[in-house]
């Protein structure tokens, strides 16, 4: 690689430059994430198994024994993920899994969680999740709330974010307003509070 197609940035995470893994199938040129120093976090997001990883433009370093092209499940592995309710089959690992194909069902009322939780506070750029009203109609929600905090119980407010009929990938941007720099957190919940046509439960692919 020539040395002008690296990004020269370093973060704290590994001293080294550390790119955002995006699926190809997202404009990079809709996306700030490379105006930003710190290591974006993905959570609740996949890829479609025939994406690989865009990373051209960067020189990335292998994180312990886990290669680049693992990037994705590495950064989720650090972290513990609860969901509140599910319908049998359609859990955390569908939740998590390489394909938009499948995805989580929520089984019971609103609103529904998905929580994230890490061992200490992190920097947060985004959350990403898939939406397929097409698909899934009324299980797709029509408006999410993402919360942040120290703790479950030291949430705040929450970022309220509103879909229409959405279909594909959804960044949800929840870096400072004042800043634009990363927030801190320990934990993430999104709640899923409606959903199109009023249904009832809710997938996330």
């Amino acid at each position: 690689m020539e040395t002008e197609e690296q990004d020269s940035r370093v973060t704290a995470l590994n001293g080294y430059d550390w790119p955002v893994a995006l699926p190809k199938n997202i404009n990079e040129a809709d996306l700030p994430m490379r105006d930003i120093s710190f290591q974006a976090v993905w959570t609740v997001s996949s890829c479609k198994s025939d994406a690989d990883l865009d990373l051209t433009k960067y020189s990335v370093p292998p994180v312990g024994s886990v290669i680049v092209e693992n990037a994705i499940s590495r950064i989720v592995s650090k972290y513990v993920i609860n969901i509140n309710v599910i319908s049998e089959g359609n859990g955390i690992h569908e939740l998590l899994h390489d394909s938009v194909e499948k995805y989580w069902q929520s089984d019971g009322p609103q609103p529904h969680t998905v929580t994230i939780e890490f061992p200490r506070k992190t920097d947060i750029c985004f959350v990403m999740m898939y939406l397929d009203f097409k698909n899934d109609e009324s299980y797709t929600p029509s408006k999410i709330i993402v919360h942040l905090g120290s703790s479950l119980v030291h949430l705040d407010d929450g970022l309220p974010v509103e879909f229409n009929e959405p279909t594909g990938w959804q960044l949800i941007d929840l870096r400072s307003r004042r800043t634009n720099r990363p927030s801190r957190a320990m934990v993430v919940q999104i709640q899923v509070v409606h959903n199109h046509q009023n249904g009832r439960d809710t997938h996330i692919r």
